[in-house]
């Protein structure tokens, strides 16, 4: 990882390591300064192990989660980048065909647009001289059908059946790269597997040599006979080698088979004598050096390259910097939604504390009697919370790392086998997560010792509780105010900015500051606070729409949704304390009809409502980590219904893709000349591909260009497909008029919302967002310009916005009249074919029958529906992936029930041996303690379930999800729920078992006795 939102590693790692010094250098100044004090901290921290040890898996989280986040980013951008710079091996820089006039190109261009080879010259003039290239030359792909036959010779063979009949193995999609000798001696040469110099001179008109990745995909080797087809003409050559799958050998994309010959070989046939694909240029230096001079060469190549057609692509930067981006969008998705867990430690280092300190209070109390200051118990306690930290931080680093391998194994299990994910985690990446840990553990501390500090020095001799007179209290009358003031400035500064993150703050702070004031002057605080809750809650949770109509359009980013989960559980935790007494009779009158286990029951729910404030951090603590995994898990249920349901493919079954270097004249008389049965087909269109990558549009001219998709529905496709409009241009009221007017006006198209979406998330804005088309509704029709490479810009209007759940329709659609204007000397280009089968027909054998008959074209036959539920399965799998590094904070409420417990022990001691002693059995004691912690833990995750529920409805009912969830009924995810609510149930209740057992066992008479 090189930067972190926008700053640099190395600046963060600086930053945090000098606040570690900070705080490790206050605890030694306490250590020289006051030994007796450090000493009376530090003592404390071997003389519990079991207590010790579940303090330390609370403090650990945090850095567990930060080297977790850091280490997955470090292992996606290193392999990342390893499989782009073994991918483009010594390619820095391409020059390919554009129609930018600032010497720019689109590295997709070199697939879909031919240059003059001429090109060569004018790349090496503007750069001869230049002492930072190494190498300039030509190279020309091309994609065709393979067939590998193996040993089997093909002589002899007089038909495309006699030829497949010999095939081993069969890709109908690979790259055929052509190259000459010169280019590859002046990169210093390359070599074959088996250490042989690869010489393109030497291979005449029957040999070729094979890129890696095609050789294992083909299963392939030397001497093998292979078939490949341009042009719809097979040709016979011979493996001579296999070579490095690099985008010079053909191998464009990771994974991707491919074939090397003679450039010259290659233009003749594929039918582009003179042309090539693009000019590549290797920089000196390493092949992860090179890039430092991409700068240097763009500078000198574009002046030269402007009006000529040509663009100038800075290929190994931009793919080293899309690796950066990839994987800082996994830490931010990882640090942010990892905050629930953090926010989760955090709670339970302040519980640990406040338990720490009922536990001392005598103790502290004799302390401050004999003269110690506040002071000096603050410092106690950082002293000893000091010592469990960097004990904590070190576990946390090594279970990151842990975790980081694991994550990097599903990651790699859910994207397959063209990249491989291996972990890393940078020392740097270490440090960082290991000084953040300590840092926020550290500081948690001294606020937590801070306010334990804070106690009666009688009533803590006595060990009675502190009297308190809420009206009596001016600092809540000033806190209060504060806290009105502070709000009302976030809402102003919030309503101005748009900013939800303040706007939402500010409705938070304001109602609890004014029940505060009017608790403080003698309202009663039940009424107040529940009243302030039910209010917080309500602004939270209200749907987006009216949200829009109370206060109008607030927007925000991803930090909402842990904002949102820290004010909603902070809100419902406060709501559910203020009426535990009410809720506690419900659950005592309930217990009353389980007859002998009444008793039970009763002295369960009393200790809860006299402990609230350790009643509230544990339901705070489940509540927030179930809020965040149910959220998403709603989330991503009803996304994967809104993109992946039914209406996404158009109403289509199979889609036929065929490579411009095999062009199939006729589709349906190619099927039936291959014996296809056609009658199991009831629909037919296609959607075409002109210039893939070399189209660019904009909306006015004083917008920059921007490249985007632009394909063209023939007329079967536009009667056949189930095409629906969320947004109409005025003057087309209906869907049927929309697809009329794509068949008969040439001057219009529709695009997909995305294209005109407000925003455009991490990326840059979509390319039509100043067009001033709603996803929704009706609008003006605009007017943009698309420009095409063929001559002057078109100027077409936008009448429709297709339905966002048709998530397989994305780009710019123009009908067969736009498309003549559009494209008037368009030549061969990608085309997909959809077809609508007959009731009754096999999806996947209509399929793999078109494939075989077709193979000569490299036709690739797709079932839509299961490539969509392939899609589904990976998103599903990065989803359990981060569940499971969100549900870490489930180990931190899990221990915290163990604290509580172990704790309960050691303060009601003297309460279990009464009740021992007036006749209660040891099982009714052990049953009493684990319902105690059942009423807490589940009221923590029904409240998380129930709201976290409510806010993903909303958020998929809003404007920022498939237009505003226009037509999609929400679904709940039960499975995910259900295995959620009772996982945390069972391991919280488990880890209660334990010390249940243990104060079940205490003798009456030696808990009688103890002080």
């Amino acid at each position: 990882m090189k930067t972190i939102f926008g700053v640099p590693m190395t600046t963060i790692t600086i930053v945090l390591v000098i606040l570690l010094a900070i705080c490790l250098l206050s605890v030694l100044l306490i250590a020289i300064r006051r030994p007796v004090i450090f000493k009376l901290g530090i003592r404390n921290i071997p003389r519990r192990k079991t207590q010790t040890a579940l303090i330390v898996i609370g403090l650990m989280l945090a850095t567990l989660i930060v080297t977790a986040a850091l280490g997955t980013g470090d292992t996606l951008n290193r392999s990342i980048d390893d499989a782009a710079l073994r991918t483009l091996g010594p390619l820095d820089e391409v020059v390919v065909f554009s129609n930018a006039d600032d010497g720019t190109g689109e590295i997709n261009s070199a697939l879909s647009r031919t240059i003059p080879q001429a090109s060569v010259d004018t790349v090496q003039r503007a750069l001869a001289g230049n002492d930072v290239v190494r190498a300039v030359g030509g190279v020309l792909y091309s994609q065709a059908p393979v067939l590998n036959l193996g040993t089997n010779d093909p002589a002899g063979a007089t038909s495309v059946q006699d030829v497949l009949a010999k095939a081993v193995q069969s890709e109908p999609n690979v790259t055929i790269a052509g190259l000459d000798q010169a280019t590859i001696d002046a990169l210093g040469g390359l070599k074959t597997d088996d250490g042989q110099a690869v010489d393109l001179t030497s291979l005449g008109a029957d040999a070729v040599y094979l890129g890696k990745d095609g050789a294992d995909k083909l299963n392939a080797n030397v001497g093998d006979y292979i078939v490949f087809s341009l042009n719809n003409q097979f040709h016979v050559a011979t493996v001579k080698g296999i070579v490095p799958s690099q985008a010079l050998t053909g191998s464009v994309q990771p994974g991707m088979p491919s074939i090397l010959m003679d450039l010259t070989r290659l233009q003749q046939l594929s039918g582009n004598a003179g042309k090539i694909s693009g000019v590549g240029i290797a920089n000196t230096g390493s092949q992860r050096t090179s890039a430092q001079h991409t700068d240097a060469v763009i500078d000198a190549l574009k002046p030269v390259l402007k009006g000529q057609g040509l663009g100038v692509v800075p290929i190994k930067q931009d793919n080293l910097e899309q690796a950066e981006l990839a994987a800082n969008i996994f830490v931010t998705f990882f640090l942010v939604f990892g905050l629930f867990s953090i926010g989760v430690g955090i709670l339970l280092i302040v519980l640990i504390f406040t338990m720490l300190a009922a536990e001392r209070r005598s103790e502290m109390g004799m302390q401050r009697a004999i003269g110690a200051q506040r002071g000096a118990l603050i410092q106690q306690f950082i002293a000893e919370g000091t010592g469990y930290s960097l004990l904590a931080g070190v576990v946390g680093v090594i279970l990151g790392v842990a975790a980081t391998w694991t994550i990097a194994w599903g990651i790699g299990v859910a994207i397959g086998d063209d990249i491989s994910i291996n972990p890393y985690v940078a020392p740097k990446s270490m440090l960082a997560a290991y000084a953040l840990g300590v840092t926020i553990t550290f500081l948690t501390i001294a606020l937590a010792s801070w306010r334990v500090s804070r106690l009666n020095v009688v009533a803590a001799i006595r060990d009675i509780p502190d009297a308190y007179h809420a009206r009596r209290n001016r600092k809540q009358l000033i806190w209060g105010i504060v806290m009105v003031l502070v709000g009302a400035l976030a809402l102003l500064a919030g309503k101005s900015a748009s900013n939800a993150f303040l706007f939402l703050s500010g409705l938070t702070l304001v109602p609890f500051g004014i029940a505060a004031i009017a608790t403080y002057f003698g309202a009663p605080t039940r009424l107040v606070m529940s009243v302030a809750s039910i209010v917080v809650l309500f602004f939270w949770l209200i749907p987006d729409s009216l949200f829009s109509r109370l206060f109008g359009r607030i927007d925000g980013g991803i930090e909402m949704f842990f904002v949102s989960g820290v004010c909603i559980v902070a809100a419902a935790t406060i709501l559910i304390l203020q009426n535990l007494d009410a809720i506690l009779s419900v659950v005592e009158r309930v217990g009353s009809r389980t007859g002998t286990r009444i008793a039970a029951v009763r002295l369960a729910v009393s200790y809860p409502a006299s402990a609230k404030s350790r009643s509230g951090l544990t339901i705070a603590m489940f509540s927030l980590i179930v809020f965040s995994l149910v959220m998403i898990a709603a989330i991503n249920a009803n996304f994967s219904q809104a993109f992946f349901g039914t209406d996404a493919n158009a109403g289509w079954q199979i889609r036929v893709d065929v490579p411009p270097t095999n062009p199939i004249a006729n589709f349906d008389e190619a099927l039936a000349s291959a014996g296809i049965d056609t009658s199991r087909i009831a629909g037919e269109g296609s959607l075409t591909m002109p210039n893939a990558g070399a189209n660019r549009v904009r909306v006015r001219d004083t917008d920059d260009w921007a490249t985007y998709a632009i394909d063209v529905m023939d007329a079967g496709f536009l009667d056949t497909a189930t095409l629906s409009f969320t947004g109409r241009a005025e003057g087309y009221d209906s869907d049927a008029a929309i697809i009329e007017a794509l068949k008969t006006d040439p001057n219009v198209v529709v695009v997909d919302s995305l294209a005109v979406a407000a925003s455009g998330g991490f990326g840059p804005p979509p390319p039509l967002s100043h067009a001033n088309v709603t996803s929704s509704g009706t609008f003006a029709a605009p007017t943009i310009s698309i420009e095409t490479g063929d001559g002057q810009p078109k100027q077409m209007r936008i009448i429709g916005v297709i339905d966002p759940k048709i998530s397989s329709l994305v780009g710019i659609f123009a009908g067969p009249q736009a498309a003549a204007q559009l494209f008037p000397t368009a030549g061969d280009a990608p085309v997909s074919y959809y077809l609508k089968l007959a009731p009754g027909a096999n999806v996947k054998q209509v399929s793999d029958d078109i494939e075989r008959a077709l193979i000569a074209h490299g036709a690739q036959a797709v079932d839509i529906a299961q490539e969509a539920k392939d899609s589904q399965a990976q998103q599903r799998s990065f989803l359990y992936i981060l569940e499971g590094f969100m549900g870490l904070g489930l180990i931190v409420g899990i221990a915290a029930v163990g604290v509580i417990a172990f704790r309960a022990i050691v303060e009601r001691r003297q309460q279990i041996g009464m009740v021992r002693a007036i006749g209660f059995q040891r099982s009714t004691v052990s049953l009493a303690f684990v319902l105690e912690s059942a009423v807490i833990v589940i009221l923590g995750v029904l409240s998380g379930a129930v709201f976290g529920l409510i806010l993903a409805r909303n958020v998929i009912a809003s404007s920022f999800f498939v237009d505003g969830g226009s037509g999609i009924s929400f679904v709940i995810p039960w499975g995910t729920i259900v295995v959620t609510i009772a996982a945390s149930i069972v391991a919280a209740l488990l880890m209660a078992w334990l010390p249940a057992r243990q104060a079940a066992s205490v003798a009456p008479a030696e808990a009688l006795r103890y002080e």
